[in-house]
């Protein structure tokens, strides 16, 4: 689908019309690639979509509305989705095949849908031990451990209480000492460009294998439509470019283009950039032609994405196991904070 030239900006929507939520973003996109795939126009698709949908149709109207205004289809749904969907969509849509993004994008939302609410699952339990925890520990608190040291000896309970004062100085002090750490350090990826942040997120161990397969993922497949389409890695350096400035496909657009410029060729630029897999550099030996080169950039973006999965599923699987260590490293510390003054008192009687 070629890009329309003449460039209005989009209707946003109302305040009153809601945006498309995260379950109607998937089902959308999901309807929207069957349709296009069986033959339907764009617009034949989003009235059909409209109808079937009647929850959806004041937002799909929007979109409606933006494409019979001159807007191309990336740009009227840009205030409905996120961006790097967005960014997804104008690639594909100018110089790519829309069908093939349109799924894409559908299928990475489905599974992300999928991964937050087995997320929530799996946190279910955990949390409710936790709570039931923290009432018990706040019962305890309030209710048992005053009264035992009312029948302690003063010097017990003076002692007592200056080691509970220090312990809660410790606690504070390390949590008050943590937000800061974490402040501080959202505060300093909020200054950084978008490459730079991914950089940086490139060096953190547990981040570094789900950040390569993410940007691989994203990064060949879109690499893949364009060289179908007969692009050069100098126009899509421009193409990516022309992208919105606080994406990082803007900022490698202008530092590929940059590079290529000076006589470096990409895989150079791969092997120099953390956040980037440097196998996707093997790809582009000299010889191979562009179509050639999409259909191996295309089934190694399919890697990447089933190993991104793969990657999630294992880090859900790690974290009833986590919360379970915390509940019973607190349930111990509760009786230990029961117990200990208890343990005191009887000596001090002995």
């Amino acid at each position: 689908m070629k890009l329309i030239n003449k460039k209005k900006y989009p209707l946003r929507p109302s305040k009153h019309i809601a945006k498309f939520s995260k379950v109607q973003q998937v089902e959308f996109f999901e309807l929207l690639a069957d349709l296009l795939s069986v033959g339907f126009k764009l617009g034949t698709a989003l009235r059909f979509i409209q109808q079937v949908k009647p929850q959806q149709a004041k937002v799909i109207q929007v979109i409606i509305t933006n494409i019979e205004r001159g807007q191309n289809f990336a740009t009227a749904t840009h205030t409905l989705v996120n961006q790097n969907v967005s960014c997804q969509l104008q690639i594909a849509e100018t110089h790519g095949d829309l069908i093939p993004a349109i799924t894409a994008i559908a299928t990475t939302l489905q599974q992300r849908l999928k991964n937050v609410k087995q997320l929530k699952r799996l946190l279910q339990y955990p949390l409710l031990l936790l709570g039931m925890l923290v009432v018990i520990s706040i019962t305890l608190k309030q209710l048992f451990l005053p009264q035992l040291t009312s029948w302690n000896t003063s010097v017990v309970a003076n002692t007592d209480t200056k080691m509970i004062m220090v312990n809660k100085l410790i606690i504070w002090g390390g949590l008050i000492l943590c937000l800061l750490i974490m402040l501080g350090a959202l505060l300093v990826l909020k200054k950084k460009t978008s490459l730079q942040k991914l950089t940086i997120l490139a060096h953190i161990p547990g981040i570094k294998k789900f950040l390569w397969h993410q940007i691989g993922y994203e990064l060949s497949f879109s690499l893949s439509l364009l060289l179908k389409s007969g692009q050069s890695l100098q126009q899509i350096s421009m193409l990516y470019a022309q992208m919105p400035k606080n994406t990082w496909y803007f900022e490698l657009g202008m530092q590929l283009r940059v590079f290529l410029e000076q006589g470096y060729d990409f895989p150079t630029y791969i092997t120099k950039k953390a956040f980037l897999p440097n196998e996707l550099s093997l790809f582009f030996v000299r010889g191979k032609t562009k179509a050639a080169l999409a259909d191996d950039l295309q089934a190694y973006s399919e890697i990447c994405l089933k190993r991104l999965l793969q990657g999630y599923e294992r880090s859900l699987a790690m974290i009833q196991p986590i919360f379970f260590v915390i509940i019973a490293s607190s349930i111990v510390g509760v009786y230990a904070a029961m117990l200990l003054p208890m343990y005191k008192m009887m000596e001090n009687l002995g």
